[in-house]
Order: C-alpha cells, then structure tokens, then sequence
C-alpha cells in the first residue's frame, strides 16, 4: 500500500481548502456578515440614542483623543483636523441659527461646487436639527426652480461661483437665498481617516493631487476611470519618468466602471483592488463586489453561498415584459416569476408589507414617484417589493452584472435623466406640440443617449426652428440632459396606448438608424444647432472605440484624413536653404519629448477665446490673475454652445499702460470677431449674447446662424462702479493668425522658444506683405500673437494656426507665382487688399485650426509657405497634434 509524505498530504490539504473557500466565497461572506452585523449594531445604537447624524459621529471622534488632531480633510493644500472642522461646524451652525434664523426640522437647499467650506455647511445644518436638500449646480432656469419648490427648503445656500444661475425666477421659489463659499459634495466620510477632496475632476489634476495628498483609496463614478486611462501618460518634466503608477493608491472604489475600462486601468495605474458596489439613496438593499483577481471582474456585486441565502430572502431579480416595461406577470396566477441563474431581469427588494416606511421612505413630495416603486402580490397574495429600475444578472457563481435601466429614467454621462422632465421642459417650446424622451443605445457609449420625438405644429422644419429647438433645450436642461437626437414625427399619439400613455420601447427599438424610423425626420446635436443625420457618418461616429462626446462633435478624423499633407515630389521642398546656413537656434539645454504619439490627444474645444493683455507671461493660471477678465470668464456661467478655451494673449489692449481695470479686446476664433469694450462685469453678456451664437469649431461652413450684433448694452450689476461703454463687434481684419504658447511661468521652453519663432516668422513673412504687428490692422496678412499655455508644454514649442475659409492674402506688390508656391495667387495679388476689405467686412470665419508641436525655427519657412498659405501639413507625424477642419467637417478629437 503506497503511503504519502506528510507535507504533500499537507499540501493537498491547503491547496483543497484554499479551492473550496475562493469556490464558495466564504471569506467573501466572512467580511460580509461582519460588516453588516456591525453596520447594523451601530445603527441600533444611534436610534436608541437618538443620534441618527453623522453630526454626532464628528462630535464623537473630534473628542477622541487619538483623533482630534489627526487631518480630516483636505482641500487645495489646506488641512482641517476632526477638532477644527468640529469647531468649525460649531460657528456655521452659530450663524445658520442666530444670523439667518435656521430651526430645527427646516429644510435648507444647497447649490455648490465640492470644497471643504461645504462640508462644514452641511454638517452644521445637521448640528441644528435643520435638514439639508442638495441641489444638482448643473440645473437653472424652470428646471432648477421646480427642484427648489419641491423641496420645500426655506432657505438656499449658493456657491457664488454658480450664483449666475439663481435669476428672478428661481429666487421666487424659495423664501430667503443667501451667498456663501460652499463648495462641493463630500460623498464619503471615512471614519478615523482622511478625506481628500477636490474642486472638480480633471484627467490634468487627478492624480497629482492623488500624489500630493498621499492617498490610499480614490473614489470614481461612471466614466471617470475611462476618462483617466485614455488620457496621455503624465511625466516627470526634468527626468521623463513615467508617473503613472507613482502613487500610494492600493484601492478604487465607486460604481460604473465598464468591463472594458476594468483591465486597461488596473494595469496602467497598478490598482491592486477595486472594490466595485451598486446602491441607491433611497433603495432599501445595495451589493459590493471586493475585487483583486479575474474572478469577480465588471461585477456590481457579489456573494458567497451564505451570503446568497442571506440576500435571496431580500431581492429577487424578475423576468420584465418588454411591452409594458414592468415585471412579467404569469396570465394564471398573477405573480411575477425569478429569471434562472444568469439572465437578466428587474432587481426588486423586499418591503415589510404592513409598514413599508421601516425600509422605503419614498421621495419627498412626490406620492405618485413613490407609488410607482412599490410593487404588491408579487409572490403571493399582499406581499410589496421596491423595484429598482435596473436590469441585473446574478450568476451561479454568486456574481451580479448590471445589464440596463428601464422606466422614465435613463442614465447617460454619469447622471440620471429623467425622461419626464426632459419632456416637461421640451413641451414648453411654443411650436411642440407633443415630446417623447427616451434614451437609445450607442456602440462602445455607456447608458443611453437621449432621442426626442417630437410632433411641430409645422410641416417646415427650417434651419432658423432647429437652432431655436436646441436653444431652447440648453435653456431649460442640464447639460447632460439636452437630448442628442431629434425625431420629428408627424401624428400626435402616435405612439400611445388606448389609455393615451406614451410607449417608449418601439422608438428604442427603431433608434437613430434612418432606415428604421419610417420616413420621420431624425436629426443630431452639432454645434449648437440639430442637424439632419448622415448616416454615413454616424455610424463612423457611434462605432468609433472611443468613446466620444455626441452632440458636441462632429466626425473624428485620423492623422492623414485631418488635414492635406505636403508630398515633397508635387509641392516640393519646405525649405529652400540647407541647414547650415541657419543662425536662429534654440539654447542646446533645449530639450523636449521626442517621444510620444502627438495626434488625438488634445482636448477638443468648441470656441477659442484670446484676451489682449498686453503681456506676454501670467501668473500660472490665468484664471487666478485677480481682477481679469480671464478671471471672470472662468467663473462665469458658459456657453451652450460648447466647451471655451481660454487664452491670455498679448493682443494690445486699448489702454497704455495695460490695466485689468480698464476695457479690453477679445478676439473670438473660429468666428473671427473682435469685441472690443469688454470687462469682467459684461463678460456674461458677452457669453450670452455673442460667444453663444457664435459658430463653433463644429459648425458646417454652410450653415447659418443668427448675425452677431455690432453692438450691444450690457445689463450692469446692481451697484456698478462705473459706467460701462457699449459692447461692439467687427470683423478681424487678418486672414489667418498664428499662435505662440509663451508662458514661462508655466514652462521656461515656452518662455525662450516663442520669441525666436515670432522673429522667424516675421521673417518670412515680410517679403510676402503679410507680416502684421501687432498694432497692425490692414486687411489679409497674418497677424501673430503670443498665447497663455495651451497644453503640452513637454511637447515645445507649441504652434496653432487658424485659417479663414476663402481666405485673401494682402500680397506685397512684385510677388511671384513660385515665391509662394501656390497656383491662383498671382490673380488674387492685384486688388488683394480691396477684397480684403469686402471679406473684413462678411466677417469671414475660421475653415482650420491646426496645431503644431515640437516647431523649431528651420520649420517656420515650411510652416508659412504651406501651412498657413495652403492649409497642408509638413511633418503630420512628427508634429500634428490636432485641429479642426470644417470643410471636411472633421476633428481630431
């Protein structure tokens, strides 16, 4: 009889008893009955004490003494103990009491941005027994006034910085409104740690404040994790050295990381665990998922065979029928039935059916919302069960997927849309006489993208009705909520049941295909406006596998589809002198990324604002230089039309010295408008009135929009300090500008390499005629200016050319065909600057933006001869980073 060696047996033991845990998920079920034993002790407790507030927690651990003076939060480089946010609380509930005159069981909205002042706000509305309401900052107008009215609140606490937002309208919604620095949401508090919180999200700042704040465990949300990892790798700026994994991170946790995203961003930034969960505010059950390995991989949850027991009695995840959208009934019994291990259904939770307050407190004001959760006789006769409008799947394996949303709610960008809302705010338009909201689904787009159809009470749906359409949404809706899609049906109830409900599930079917949607309309969201869908190019678009921002966007293009590229055998060669011959070069320490990948990383933008200071270098924000304009655009409400770039240039300002005090000049790209007279108490009617309709780097040339006014007065604030001029607009005279990142604050490069380039292309510019100074306005040259920091300081020096359409060059008198190199330009050198003129006067707009990098001084004279003359690019791989073509109707982004 053969015997086996001890440690074998040993062995086979361990390695059978390790199978069996990770197959059952018993140490899974051991963390998660410990945390619910102890999260249910806890909560006992507090209600016998009646302390159900996180106040008193706080109070607790500022009085411990092993945590009084250890850091709570922190917030751009500040630092609050427990003891010191404690007492900070204290005196912010002293003055919500004494001075604004708050009492226990009030309600108080508050619209705020993240920041450790709200923090203290929201705990010390609690310290006073008052409740707080928080309101979505992204919400204005009718929308925001509703939520305001629905809460009841007594009082609202605004952050400034999104105060543009309160008008006449929402102030009547509320008794009392009052201003204050409370910034942002504090969505978790770690107890007997840290929590680091940041403004707003950024792929550009994220980590570094990771690093700076030594952080152990980072939150996410929807697509944040995407938007991390698709982001260029940040470097060392003196060794190169990839910072990616150069963190303490040994954690994510969150929601809506996509299976694709799971593996791309554990293994760029060195994640060791994600700890995954699915939960609602007001839904009675939630699920997490500790992950580490493959297993458990994309799943919202997951449980043990104990666990599984546990939670079977709780939830259940039903069969939907796809007509009704509500749990299938069986046509004998009338009860709903569980899906098998594996497919998909409505999650459900039970409710104790005698007193389903104890689990469901329903949504405050709002019985009907409440109602339509609570689902009865689902397995047997007057059980009640909350459903949660989710489709799951739950494995034999004990995993949890999430599948899909269902009912008037969809989610799209990381937010929760309501179908009903945006419908309400859609059937204000005077010329709707019915919406439908739904949201469809987009290849490699996480959620839904919301689809309006809509019956006008007009068969000409013209250009001028489609702009006011989209007008009008941006108006009424949050951002995330404006639909991307626009179906234009032509009967009322179309699409309606005998009872004269809405169905939504045929037109989600149908989708944004124009081959399914029977002869209607369909239309998208580009540049402001709802244009007829190409379907050409939108499935370019929906099938591209990155995930793009519809709606403000028109079709991504690859590196040699962007732009024309110079073939040296046609055009022949950028540079007529050898390089020797050279004198201009940049300082030997001069050393940049040679590296990377260039094209499609820069963040796409919609409309390019240049502000003259006067200056060439800023503080290292821009945004932060006190008193300015650029100060106050960054804090103002934005555009609908689209994401701004902010530059500092320095355009000469109308005053010598320059001074933030006094009025400036903006020079408005693509549109190529200067507004002149402007200052930081009409910047908002600068972006309301004129940078909103204006055209956007999306706009097809053949589109037309509402004329810019010449001139306009601006409303002023109450109290004004002075009296300010008309604002007025006119055409930039220059046919094309070129741009130069100048700010060695930001970049010593930048610093040393832009006054070299200016010098060059000057240079070659000259003998043509079309060099422009800055003081020099006559119409067709080129004007060049230096620019705050643009982005890619690594990559210097960084040049961005933009072009007008049909653009006229002001040739000097004796220039030749083959001096530029250009067919045609011989006949349009006679007379060119009285055409100058005329184009000056139409205003004409910006065709291209191409941005260069990595530009030297030997490339100046390929840059002028085809870049800024021909539009073509000379070294696309090595030097393009990107752009925008709107006579292809294309972008690198």
């Amino acid at each position: 009889m053969a015997t086996f060696p001890l440690a074998l047996s040993l062995a086979g033991a361990a390695a059978g008893t390790a199978y069996f845990h990770a197959r059952l998920s018993l140490d899974h079920d051991l963390l998660f009955f410990r945390i619910v034993g102890s999260t249910a002790l806890n909560l006992i407790r507090a209600v016998r004490a009646d302390q159900l507030n996180l106040f008193y927690l706080l109070e607790k651990q500022a009085k411990t003494k092993s945590l009084a003076n250890k850091p709570f939060i922190l917030f751009e480089g500040k630092s609050h103990t427990y003891a010191e946010t404690y007492d900070r609380v204290l005196r912010y509930g002293t003055w919500l009491r004494e001075k604004l005159g708050v009492r226990e069981k009030d309600i108080i909205a508050l619209e705020y941005q993240n920041s450790d002042t709200f923090v203290f706000l929201w705990f010390a509305i609690w310290a006073v027994g008052a409740t707080p309401a928080f309101i979505n900052y992204h919400l204005q107008g009718e929308a925001l006034a509703h939520c305001l009215k629905t809460s009841d609140a007594r009082l609202a606490v605004v952050d400034p910085r999104v105060a543009g937002n309160i008008t006449d309208e929402v102030k009547g919604a509320v008794p009392g409104m009052s201003a204050a620095a409370c910034l942002g949401l504090c969505s978790v508090l770690f107890v007997g740690a840290t929590c680091a919180i940041g403004r707003r999200f950024s792929t550009k700042t994220f980590w570094k404040e990771v690093r700076e704040t030594k952080s152990t465990i980072i939150q996410y949300v929807g697509e944040t994790c995407r938007y991390l990892t698709v982001a260029p790798p940040e470097r060392d700026p003196v060794t190169g050295e990839n910072l990616d994994r150069k963190h303490y991170v040994r954690a994510a946790m969150g929601n809506g990381l996509r299976p694709d995203v799971w593996d791309k961003f554990k293994e760029r930034f060195g994640i060791d665990t994600i700890f995954e969960f699915y939960a609602a505010t007001e839904a009675p059950v939630g699920f997490w998922n500790q992950c580490r390995n493959d297993f458990g991989k994309a799943a919202i949850g997951r449980l043990g065979v104990f666990s599984s027991a546990f939670v079977n009695t709780r939830t259940a995840i039903v069969k939907l029928d796809d007509e009704t959208e509500l749990p299938w009934r069986d046509p004998k019994t009338g009860f709903c039935r569980r899906v098998k291990k594996g497919e998909a259904g409505e999650m459900i939770a039970a409710l104790p059916a005698n007193d389903i307050s104890k689990r469901f407190q329903g949504y405050y004001g709002n019985k009907s919302a409440t109602n339509s959760k609570i689902l009865r006789d689902v397995f047997k006769k007057g059980d009640a069960w909350f459903r949660s409008g989710d489709v799951l799947k739950w494995d034999a394996n004990g995993r949890i997927y999430f599948h899909d949303r269902i009912g008037d709610t969809y989610r799209w960008k990381s937010e929760n849309v309501s179908t009903a809302e945006v419908s309400q705010m859609m059937g204000l338009h005077p010329r709707v006489l019915e919406p439908n909201v739904y949201g469809v689904q987009l290849p490699h787009h996480d959620g839904r993208a919301g689809c309006v159809a809509i019956v006008l009470d007009t068969e000409q749906v013209t250009p001028e009705l489609l702009a006011d359409l989209a007008a009008h949404a941006r108006a009424k809706l949050p951002k995330y909520a404006v639909p991307l899609f626009l179906r234009v049906m032509k009967e009322v109830g179309r699409q309606t049941t005998g009872t004269n409900k809405q169905q939504k599930h045929v037109l989600r079917q149908q989708g944004v295909d124009p081959a399914k949607v029977g002869g209607d309309k369909l239309f998208w969201l580009r540049g402001g406006t709802y244009l007829p869908v190409m379907a050409g190019v939108l499935k370019s678009l929906i099938n591209s596998a990155k995930s793009l921002a519809i709606g403000d966007s028109g079709r991504k293009a690859g590196l040699r589809e962007l732009f024309p590229v110079v073939d040296k055998s046609v055009d022949g060669e950028d540079c007529d002198r050898s390089c020797e011959t050279c004198t201009v070069h940049y300082p030997k320490s001069f050393k940049i990324n040679e590296d990377d990948e260039l094209y499609g990383f820069v963040k796409g933008w919609s409309t390019h604002v240049l502000i003259a200071t006067g200056k060439s270098d800023w503080v290292h924000d821009v945004a932060n230089e006190k008193g300015s304009l650029m100060q106050a655009i960054a804090n103002a409400r934005q555009p609908t039309n689209g994401r701004l770039l902010l530059s500092a240039s320095n355009m000469p300002t109308p005053h010598n010295p320059p001074s933030y005090s006094e009025p400036t000049t903006v020079l408005l790209l693509p549109a190529f408008i200067l507004i002149e007279n402007v200052t930081p108490a009409t910047v908002q009617t600068m972006i309301d009135k004129i940078i909103s309709i204006a055209p956007t780097t999306t706009t097809p040339l053949s589109h037309t929009l509402p004329p810019i006014p010449r001139s306009l007065e601006a409303p002023l604030p109450e109290a004004a300090p002075v009296t300010l001029k008309t604002l007025t607009t006119r055409a930039c005279p220059h046919a094309a500008v070129i741009l130069l990142c100048s700010q060695k604050t930001r970049d010593a490069r930048c610093g040393q390499s832009a006054p070299l380039l200016r010098r060059e292309f000057m240079r070659h510019l000259q003998p043509l005629g079309l060099a422009r100074d800055l003081d020099d306005e006559r119409p067709g040259g080129v004007g060049i200016y230096f620019v705050s920091h643009v982005g890619g300081h690594k990559y210097a020096a960084n040049v961005l050319v933009y072009r007008k359409r049909n653009a006229a060059f002001a040739f000097a008198p004796g220039v030749k065909v083959d001096d530029v190199g250009h067919e045609g330009y011989e006949e349009k050198k006679e007379g060119a600057e009285e055409k100058g003129s005329e184009e000056e006067e139409k205003g004409e707009e910006a065709a291209q933006c191409i941005w260069l990098a990595r530009v030297r001084p030997e490339d100046c004279e390929g840059i002028v001869k085809y870049t800024v003359l021909k539009g073509k690019v000379v070294k696309p791989e090595k030097q393009l980073r990107g752009g925008f073509n709107r006579e292809k109707g294309l972008l690198s982004w």
